[in-house]
This record gives C-alpha cells, structure tokens and sequence, in this order.
C-alpha cells in the first residue's frame, strides 16, 4: 500500500515530456512558412515589376553629367556618353553635395549649361573639320567648366585652328584609342594629343586590358546600362553585403590639406600618389607600352602625328606649399615627387610619340602662392591651371604648324 502511494507520488511529480519529432515537426512548419512567405513576397515584386534599383539609377542622373560612367557601348569592350544632351547647374557645388561632402566650398560658383555632341564630347554640333584631336579622361572632358574655358577652346583660339575635344572621364589609355580610331579622323586632321593624368591612367591602362581579356574569353562586355531589378531575394542580400562593408555614403569633410597661397591658407583635398617607375615596370609596363604603341599606329593611320601630354595630380604640383592636417593618411603625408614623368617621357619617346610635360608650368604658378587646381573634392584644374596648360602645349606646337 504504502510502495503504491510514493509510486503515484513520483508519477505525479514528473517531469512531462514531449516527443522530439513534435519539436521539429513544428520548426520544420516555421521554416516552411517563412520559406513561402519569402517566396510569396518574391513572386509579388516580380510580378508588379518593382524595381529595388531605381534609386541607384536616380542617384546616378543626380549628378552632373561628367562624373557618371560613360555607358553607351563602342567596339566591343570600351564606351562613350550618350548625345546630345545638356545639364544646367552648379557642377562642383552639386558633385560635392551629392557625394556626402560638407566643406563650403563652391559656394560662389555660377549656374552652367554644360552640352554634349552627338557623339557625347563637348564639341559643336557644326564642328567638321578639325586640325587637332585631343583625347582623355575628365581632364580633357572638364566638365564643371564653361565651353570657352576649355583646354580644348583655348588650342583653337591660341593657334588659330579648329580642336576637336574626344575626353571623358572614367576611361584609360586604350579608350583613348579607340575615340581616336572612332571619332578622330578629319581631312584636315595633323594632330593627335593624348592626354596622360598621372592620378590614374596608369591604374586604369590595366583595367581596360583586363576588360579586353574578359571579352576575348567570355565574349561579353562589362554591362553599365540600368537594367529592372525586381528580385526581392537579390535586393535583401545586396543590402546587408553593404550592411556589413560599411558601404553605406557618409557625410564628411573632404579637406585634408592648406595650400599656403599668396593671401593665406585655402582649404585643399588631395587624393592621388602616383607611383615612380619602378613599380610602373613591375605593375603596367605592358599594358601601357600596348597602349602607347596602338596610339602611335592608329595616329599613323589617320595621317597624324601622335603627342602625349603629361598632366600631373594635385598633390605633385601642391607639394612645396601643403601643411596636411592631422586626420590624413600618412601615404598622403609621406608621398614625395616622383620619377615618373622622365618615364612617360623615355616611354613614348620608344613610340615615336612626341612628349609635353605641363608640370613645369603649374609649378611656377603655385610657387608664387597661386592655386592652379579646384580646391575641394574635385581633382581637376581650375580656370587659371587651364589656360596655363593650354599656354604651355600651344608652344610647343605652334612650330609644329608653320
């Protein structure tokens, strides 16, 4: 009797169990549902066209014309702008803006309507015909700066010749060849200038050779064109990869320097280290020696002699007048003039090319307090820095036209 009651006892005081196959039964039932949720959200945005990317696309058309990627195709690997088109505003003060930037710089900028071609260079509709081609990335294009201050203009006003402006940013080396095989020719063309910004140009000789090796394997073509993204599942993973790299736009200050100009200290960025030409052989050489020799060839071809002007960064001809703040990063603090303009130089010297280097002239201006680049954000030369550049490469060729 009593074993009997201390039994009951202990079955009254166990602890109640519930089967394992219940307890995944039900985890299997949340993962189904949730599964089909997703599936059912993803079928939804497909199906009404929904596009996650639109607001890509609309930051893209924010900005002003020259700092977006060129997307119309040309050939089978490079690209150029679309055209004719024309935006109007404040260039810098909006690039600046739209990019995170809070410096009060540009804030006396005038409003600009800055036009493109047909062929997406600022040229005139009319031009036909044209003694001198020049061809580059955003120091030839200029953007930001009124048609009758562009290097391009001041060429045609100093040696009384018709130019023809074939820049754009966001390319290299072999894009400019290939706008001088496309855009180039002229039955009074005499002149092909390529110009070589050191910031970059030898970074992106290697990308445009990689894309060509990519096209000569897959046959397929880097894609910049805006394309429907209506995947819900595609949309979640691309914003957490950016959730957890940070890669998020962030307001800041661009400012990381002061230029010590002639009437006290202006507000500077600068954003380039070129390299010297030890570690151009060792990265670039033969991709940039291709390039170089296509340049002189295609030249050869359209009947005209090929030149390459060295443009140099800000942060070279800045480099005696910068007291850097304490926030930069050392590679900017550290970095010293290199050797790499002599090498440009002994490079297209091999080609046949013929050689300007714009340095000299820049550096006389700065040495005298005279800030000859934009000062904020931007990379490129100002009003005065232009007009010097074209001062200094209308000498030169001036004799070459006689």
């Amino acid at each position: 009797m009593g074993s009997e009651r201390r039994r009951k006892g202990i079955e009254t005081f166990m602890p109640i169990k519930f089967p394992l196959s219940s307890f995944f039964s039900k985890l299997l039932l949340v993962v189904a549902s949730t599964l089909l949720s997703v599936l059912a959200v993803e079928g939804l945005f497909r199906l009404i066209g929904f596009d996650f990317e639109a607001d890509r696309q609309r930051a893209f058309m924010s900005f002003p014309i020259a700092y977006r990627q060129p997307r119309k195709p040309l050939g089978d690997v490079y690209f150029h702008r679309y055209g004719p088109v024309t935006w109007t505003g404040r260039v810098l003060a909006t690039g600046l803006r739209n990019d995170g930037g809070l410096d009060s710089a540009y804030t006396e900028e005038p409003e600009l309507t800055i036009a493109y071609d047909s062929e997406g260079f600022r040229n005139p509709e009319a031009l036909a015909d044209w003694t001198l081609v020049v061809v580059g990335d955003s120091f030839v294009e200029q953007g930001y700066l009124p048609y009758e201050d562009l290097i391009t203009t001041h060429l045609g006003r100093l040696l009384g010749v018709p130019v023809k402006n074939a820049g754009a940013s966001y390319s290299g080396l072999h894009s400019y060849v290939a706008y001088l095989k496309h855009f180039g020719a002229a039955p009074g063309a005499r002149h092909a200038l390529m110009v070589f910004f050191e910031g970059n140009d030898l970074i992106d000789v290697e990308r445009e050779a990689e894309w060509a090796f990519l096209y000569e394997i897959t046959g397929r073509r880097e894609q910049r064109d805006f394309i429907k993204q209506s995947s819900f599942l595609k949309a979640g993973y691309r914003f957490f990869s950016r959730l957890v790299k940070g890669d998020f736009q962030q307001d800041r200050l661009y400012r990381n320097a002061y230029f010590q100009a002639i009437d006290g200290e202006v507000a500077v960025s600068v954003n380039y280290t070129p390299p010297g030409s030890e570690e151009a052989r060792l990265g670039t050489e033969y991709d940039l020696d291709r390039a170089l020799a296509d340049w002189a060839e295609t030249a050869d071809t359209l009947g005209m002699k090929p030149w390459l002007i060295y443009m140099p960064c800000k942060r070279r001809v800045l480099h005696d007048r910068l007291r850097f703040i304490d926030e930069t990063p050392q590679e900017f603090v550290d970095w010293r003039p290199t050797d790499l303009p002599a090498y440009m130089e002994q490079r297209a010297d091999s080609h046949g090319i013929g050689f300007i280097d714009v340095t000299p002239v820049l550096l006389r201006e700065t040495r005298q307090g005279r800030l000859t680049y934009n000062p904020i954000w931007d990379t490129h030369l100002n009003r005065l820095g232009t007009a010097l550049v074209a001062q200094a490469i209308a000498d030169t060729l001036r004799k070459h036209l006689e």
